[in-house]
């Protein structure tokens, strides 16, 4: 028997989803996929990104860069990518540095699409990643869809990793690689995006956030995503130093 303060949850909870629907800035295009790219001072790196994504086999995608206050040649490389591209592209430069988890939401809350993708600045990913990971979203009736991935500095190896292990505030490890996932929009609306709770394990944060909320997620078992091993990334400097 529904008592009353479970009516007025239920209530409020069809209120809330009926004026979440109204508001324009929650109306996404159909097929659509937003690859959000944070950056920061990965000026070296970010053409090998963008042009990875530039090589996509699915074509209806749009790319949202927030530009996280860097001060090398970051903008400069986007800005040709932007020009010589005909991908829709939105470019935000920060003033200043807002940190990673902000300006991952930032180009989330930015994106248009009706599936959100990840995608770090300074990695790259198979030409037929986006195509292959909304396929299998779509037949297995999922909402997060990630991949296998493998390391790699300047020559990309063979051998695939399937577990990134995280260690740090959260001491847990997670079998979903940040980089990798591709998500319905509502993924994003339910959870609110990344948090600074944990800092430097945002990511695992967020997929733990996201599972616990009953979305439902797995791995396509294949090498799609090739997550640069660097000096430079963040799983190294909060967590290995």
């Amino acid at each position: 028997m529904i008592n009353h303060i479970e009516k007025l949850y239920l209530l409020w909870a069809k209120i809330h989803e009926n004026r979440r629907h109204m508001e324009t800035c929650h109306k996404r295009t159909p097929g659509l996929v937003s690859v959000c790219i944070p950056n920061y001072n990965k000026g070296k790196f970010i053409g090998d990104c963008l042009t990875a994504i530039s090589y996509q086999t699915y074509e209806d995608i749009e790319v949202v860069i927030v530009d996280d206050g860097s001060d090398d040649n970051s903008m400069a490389v986007i800005d040709k990518f932007i020009e010589d591209t005909k991908i829709l592209s939105t470019k935000i430069y920060l003033p200043f540095t807002i940190g990673a988890a902000w300006a991952q939401n930032m180009a989330y809350y930015l994106a248009k699409g009706e599936y959100v993708c990840n995608m770090d600045s300074d990695d790259i990913c198979c030409p037929t990643r986006i195509e292959q990971q909304v396929e299998h979203l779509k037949a297995k009736d999922l909402d997060i869809v990630g991949s296998d991935f493998c390391f790699f500095e300047k020559v990309l190896p063979t051998k695939p990793v399937g577990m990134l292990e995280q260690t740090g505030s959260l001491q847990s490890k997670s079998s979903y690689c940040f980089g990798t996932l591709l998500m319905k929009y509502e993924v994003i609306e339910k959870t609110g995006g990344l948090t600074k709770e944990y800092i430097g394990s945002e990511d695992v944060s967020f997929i733990q956030k996201a599972l616990s909320l009953g979305f439902r997620a797995a791995n396509i078992p294949e090498l799609l995503y090739f997550y640069r091993n660097s000096s430079t990334q963040r799983s190294k400097i909060f967590h290995f130093n």
